[in-house]
């Protein structure tokens, strides 16, 4: 491993879902061997819009995702560490 790739400490992912969604639809199928789900958004931004196949990991379009990454950076920014006062 080059030295400029060595790093100290874990990576941290952080991954967005449409599961639970109250846009996400999901149908399930069965054809020749085959089954799982269509996941779609009925968002009105993207109704019918397909996610996946039985995958439900948001995809870039979704309208909803930004505020849920800004929601999701006001919490960790303003969240008191164990050295903090208060």
């Amino acid at each position: 491993m080059a030295a400029d790739n060595v790093r100290e400490g874990p990576i941290v992912s952080i991954v967005a879902s449409c599961s639970g969604c109250i846009h996400e639809r999901s149908e399930s199928y069965a054809v020749q061997g085959d089954s799982g789900y269509t996941v779609r958004c009925n968002h009105p931004g993207n109704p019918g819009k397909c996610v996946g196949d039985t995958a439900w990991k948001t995809p870039d379009w979704c309208p909803l995702l930004p505020v849920a990454i800004e929601r999701l950076v006001t919490k960790i920014s303003t969240k008191k560490g164990p050295d903090d006062a208060g």
